[in-house]
């Protein structure tokens, strides 16, 4: 009986474990603390944090890493799922690889040398273990300047909220989110992870922070959120037809907690004083949803709602509930649904100036420089593009245009 009884407490202590190591590392937010941060920078005879010194400087957290970022990336660097700092821009997060902050290439053309400067190509989040450091240009980020984040102080946790802290709508509570709070995915995945919308629910998408957040420790910025995190829902292991992000709402007003002046209001829809593209609340596409459907490529007008959608250009799908979103969903939108910030651009790094999920400045999407430029090549022009474009032209042809033109039918 006694060998019994030890056999099934050993298999119970083992079930646990298997259950435990099943869960990812944010589940509910707040990880183990161990994760990020160490007492003695100490383990098995050897430090925990590369700097070395811990408790000093932007150590000063007792983080594994150098700064922020650094602790971060010492489990986000890498290729596929859940990493976002890849040797070869091919991770295709749905928020962009960091990569490309690294990738600096060149060309000439009519008769003139070019360039694509890395720091252009991103959020320049400071990571001294992974070499990023600040932006060398900009000492704020983009905006009207009412609320804008210093790049002195940009990094992981700029935007991420480390601890899943909930704002509860109005301010900072120091309320954690729970397991519990995050939608599952259908299949019981728990890589799907969807903000509640409802007043008081936690489970923020991706742990970005919420109303009251004050930016990762900013003493400087003055300012904290003053909109909810987005709605959305996204598996980590990348973004194409069968598994990408699924926004609902509150994208762009989100952004503009720190790029003031972009998001629109539904009284100002064309912003006319700061002249930006109409993206967020009140940009609703209307009329411009049936164009979305019916392009497919340049030259062909002939697609359908049910198989519209691009992983390209996303949308949010404002006329909907949370319940409705859908990672392999290949619908295009509805009037009523929304344009926002990342339906042009990837929230983390792009292969392109402005983070620009496709190259701005070529008339051909095949003719991006990125293909044949020095420190380019077909490999990283082709990550670039999330696997859809190659200097052929690849799933839509040599002759494919400006991916504006999906929305405005153009071409």
């Amino acid at each position: 009986m006694k060998k019994v009884m030890f056999v099934l407490l050993a298999l119970g202590v083992a079930s646990l474990g298997l259950s435990s190591a099943a869960l990812a590392f944010h589940d509910g937010g707040v990880a183990e603390c161990e994760g990020c941060h160490t007492m003695h920078n100490s383990q098995n005879g050897s430090i925990v944090a590369p700097s070395g010194t811990i408790g000093n400087g932007p150590s000063k957290y007792l983080t594994v890493g150098s700064d922020p970022s650094s602790t971060c990336l010492s489990c986000h660097e890498g290729t596929g799922s859940y990493h976002i700092l890849s040797t070869a821009g091919d991770s295709l997060s749905n928020g962009g690889d960091f990569f490309w902050l690294k990738t600096d290439y060149t060309w000439s053309a009519h008769g003139s040398n070019y360039n694509s400067m890395g720091y252009t190509h991103g959020h320049n989040v400071i990571a001294d273990d992974f070499t990023l450091g600040q932006d060398p240009k900009l000492s704020t980020g983009p905006s009207d300047g009412t609320r804008a984040f210093n790049s002195s102080e940009l990094g992981c946790n700029s935007c991420h909220d480390p601890h899943g802290k909930i704002g509860g709508g109005t301010a900072n509570t120091g309320a954690t989110a729970r397991e519990n709070d995050y939608a599952i995915a259908a299949s019981g995945s728990r890589n799907a992870e969807t903000q509640q919308n409802a007043a008081g629910a936690g489970g923020n998408y991706v742990i970005l922070g919420d109303s009251g957040y004050d930016g990762g420790q900013n003493a400087t910025w003055g300012a904290t959120f003053t909109a909810r995190a987005p709605i959305a829902e996204a598996n980590r292991t990348g973004a194409d037809l069968t598994s990408h992000a699924d926004y609902l709402s509150g994208m762009s007003e989100w952004c503009a907690n720190c790029h003031s002046g972009f998001a629109q209001s539904t009284a100002n829809v064309l912003n006319d004083t700061a002249h930006t593209h109409p993206a967020g609340a009140g940009a609703d596409m209307g009329t411009v949803a049936a164009f979305y459907n019916k392009y497919v490529a340049t030259g062909d007008f002939n697609g359908a709602i049910a198989t519209s959608y691009d992983i390209l250009v996303p949308f949010e799908r404002t006329s909907g509930t949370a319940a409705d979103l859908d990672m392999a969903s290949t619908d295009g939108p509805v009037a009523g649904d929304q344009v926002m910030c990342l339906s042009c651009h990837r929230a983390h790094a792009s292969g392109f100036s402005d983070i620009g999920r496709w190259d701005f400045n070529e008339t051909l999407l095949a003719e991006s420089p990125i293909f044949t430029a020095t420190g380019g090549g077909e490999t990283l022009g082709t990550n670039a593009y999330y696997n859809k474009v190659d200097s052929t032209g690849g799933v839509y042809g040599p002759e494919q245009r400006s991916l504006c033109n999906k929305c405005h039918l153009q071409d």
